[in-house]
């Protein structure tokens, strides 16, 4: 997960290199996917990542999970008349299931 910014750096680290042919009717400047000799990183654009930071996460040991006692559910409220009044609650949270999968990188450069 990335910032903007880093986003757009990450894009131009390929641009220099790339090849079109005729055929091509498009210009892309973009990198969704990231194959590398150690696996397969997609690219996910987050507001709420700090400019200088990149998180390096394994989708498969995160979870999204209710808090306690607060999974999604109907709670009637008082009614006037002849209709039925309610609201539905429920607060989630973000489960990371093995610290040590995950990373982080700070202090990058934003200028």
């Amino acid at each position: 997960m990335v910032n903007g910014f880093q986003k757009r750096r990450i894009n131009s680290m390929l641009f220099p290199n790339r090849q079109y042919t005729s055929e091509d009717d498009r210009l892309r400047e973009f990198v969704a996917v990231y194959e590398s000799d150690f696996g397969v990183c997609r690219v996910v654009l987050s507001r709420w990542v700090p400019a200088d930071t990149v998180l390096l996460l394994d989708r498969s040991r995160l979870g999204v999970m209710p808090l306690a006692g607060r999974s999604f559910h109907y709670k009637p409220l008082s009614s006037a008349g002849d209709s039925e009044v309610g609201e539905i609650i429920g607060e989630y949270t973000l489960e990371m299931r093995n610290e040590n999968a995950h990373a982080i990188i700070r202090a990058l450069g934003t200028s």
